[in-house]
C-alpha cells in the first residue's frame, strides 16, 4: 500500500508542475513555450502513472482480457488457483486431458507466451505483492509465491524487474 507521505510528495510535485504550467502560459514570452509545456505534461503523466502503479499494484498480466482467452481460460484459472503448487506442463495437461504439445500450442496461440513463462510471471507478480506489503524474508516470499527455491525466484525476479527482490522490497518500503 502506498504511504501517506509518498502520496503527499506526489501531490506536491504535481502542484508545483501545475503552477509552473500556469506561469508559463500566462507569460508573454512564447519562445520554446510548447516544448516546456510538453515537458511538464509528460512529467505529470509520469508521476500519475508511477503513483497508480504503486497504489494499485498493477499486475504483470493486466493486459489479458477474458474475451481473448478462448479455450485456455479454464487453464489460466487453474494456474491462478494453484500457482503455489509444483506445476509442470505435463501436470497441467493431464488435468485438462491435453498432451503437453497440445497444451503448449494452444496456450502460446491464445496468450502469446509459454505455459511455464505464464506460471513464472504469475508467481513473480504474487511475490511482488508480498514484497510491497510485508517485510517477510526473501526465502519466505519465494516459498509463498510457489517458486521451487530461492535461487530460481531471484533469477526470474531480476529478469523481470532488473533488480534483486531485496532491493525492490527496501526501495518500496521506504516510500
Amino acid at each position: 500500500m502506498i504511504s501517506k507521505k509518498t502520496g503527499n510528495l506526489h501531490l506536491v510535485r504535481c502542484k508545483v508542475l501545475l503552477d509552473k504550467f500556469y506561469w508559463l502560459i500566462t507569460q508573454d514570452k512564447k519562445q520554446f513555450l510548447s516544448l516546456q509545456l510538453i515537458q511538464i505534461v509528460y512529467e505529470l503523466m509520469y508521476l500519475m502513472a508511477k503513483y497508480l502503479i504503486i497504489k494499485e499494484k498493477i499486475k504483470i498480466n493486466y493486459n489479458l482480457h477474458n474475451d481473448n482467452l478462448g479455450e485456455v481460460l479454464p487453464i489460466i484459472n487453474y494456474i491462478k488457483e494453484n500457482y503455489q503448487e509444483p506445476l509442470t506442463v505435463k501436470s497441467i495437461g493431464e488435468k485438462f486431458y491435453l498432451s503437453e504439445n497440445a497444451l503448449s500450442k494452444s496456450f502460446k496461440k491464445n496468450i502469446g507466451i509459454s505455459v511455464m513463462k505464464y506460471v513464472q510471471l504469475l508467481r513473480v507478480n504474487q511475490a511482488q505483492l508480498l514484497l510491497l506489503d510485508s517485510e517477510k524474508s526473501i526465502a519466505t516470499i519465494s516459498c509463498l509465491a510457489g517458486f521451487p527455491n530461492e535461487k530460481s525466484f531471484r533469477k526470474i525476479f531480476e529478469d523481470v524487474f532488473h533488480q534483486t527482490p531485496k532491493k525492490y522490497q527496501l526501495d518500496h518500503l521506504k516510500k
